[in-house]
């Protein structure tokens, strides 16, 4: 999905990067003199960075494609101190403790090994330095209705469901969450404990948000981004203790996996609705696998359960029910004709 890098866009996340800032106690004047790793995202947050006055700005990325936008548009717009380059987060060479901050926002629950890149990202941190993730949340409702549909991902090629979801006139922006929801290879939900642990264990220091506990299932919540990613497991953190072997650091580290969403909702009375309904639909997808006419419902379905479902107030049983309802939904248009 090629989206334009937008002014309004970048000026959204200076505006996010500084009330995060402030809730840290951050000094602002510092800044200039400070480099700074975004690691892996589409670049917005790195020209952010730039545009608030880091000292150097360093980007990295798997996508060529995105880097040479990013390396376009810093050249149109003559800035000098912001480098962008492709790689693997869990395989490129970095300085150690060579960044004041390393941030990555929206990547560390796709990463193959989350353990192994929160040890890298320690690693790369200066002692003192700061480190910003976050993590999307195990137990809600959201992410064990995206589990589910990634079981059918297999079962429509990318470029199809991107054909139709287009002839239908979908929005580009929806149709990149669904890519995101059902294509990315890895989506670790996470659990606070693990990472609070895991923190602990690689000398790190929880600085934001405030100490808060989650329930570890909890599907009456909306859809975690509603408002500014409150229900997100996301936190900024002070490197107190360097480790220098980050593939030592990782083994000591639990997050390797993400929750099991599915197993957690198989604990809910009012999930049993929606999980047998999705039993009902996976055999008609498989028959009906790599036809334009599963993609056209899976589409439907997605665009319902992310944007009407996730985002109302209501309880888990009026949710699953829903859910429950729009499965039942596809299941009949795969079973006919028309």
């Amino acid at each position: 999905m090629k989206r334009p890098i937008a002014d309004a866009g970048i000026e959204m996340v200076c505006d996010t990067h500084r009330s995060q800032l402030i809730a840290i106690g951050f000094d602002f004047d510092r800044l200039r003199h400070m480099s700074v790793l975004e690691c892996g995202g589409t670049g917005r947050d790195a020209l952010a960075w730039q545009r608030l006055g880091a000292g150097q700005v360093t980007h990295v990325d798997l996508a060529p494609d995105n880097v040479a936008r990013i390396k376009a548009y810093c050249d149109q717009q003559n800035i000098r101190n912001l480098r962008s380059m492709v790689g693997d987060i869990l395989a490129i060479d970095l300085p150690a403790q060579g960044f004041d901050i390393v941030r990555s926002r929206g990547v560390w629950h796709h990463l193959a090994d989350p353990a192994l890149g929160l040890a890298r990202y320690a690693r790369w941190c200066k002692v003192s330095g700061y480190i910003h993730v976050n993590a999307y949340r195990g137990g809600v409702f959201f992410y064990y209705g995206n589990k589910l549909f990634r079981q059918l991902a297999s079962h429509v090629d990318m470029a199809l469901i991107v054909r139709v979801m287009r002839e239908m006139g979908t929005p580009e922006g929806r149709i990149g969450c669904l890519l995101d929801d059902f294509y990315v290879p890895f989506m670790h939900t996470a659990d606070q404990s693990i990472v609070e642990a895991d923190f602990a264990a690689a000398g790190l220091t929880v600085l934001w948000p405030p100490a808060r506990a989650w329930k570890a299932v909890d599907h009456d919540i909306r859809y975690p981004d509603m408002p500014e990613k409150t229900e997100h497991i996301q936190y900024w953190l002070r490197k107190d203790k360097h480790h220098d072997d980050a593939a030592g650091l990782a083994a000591r580290l639990a997050y390797h996996q993400g929750v099991d969403d599915i197993a957690l909702a198989r604990q809910l009375p009012e999930a049993q609705c929606s999980l047998a309904a999705f039993e009902r639909l996976v055999p008609l997808a498989r028959a009906a696998a790599q036809t334009e006419k599963l993609a056209v419902v899976l589409a439907r379905l997605y665009l319902a359960f992310h944007f009407d479902v996730s985002v109302m107030a209501m309880s888990a049983d009026e949710r699953h029910r829903r859910f429950a309802a729009l499965l039942d939904e596809a299941a009949a248009g795969l079973r006919n004709d028309g």
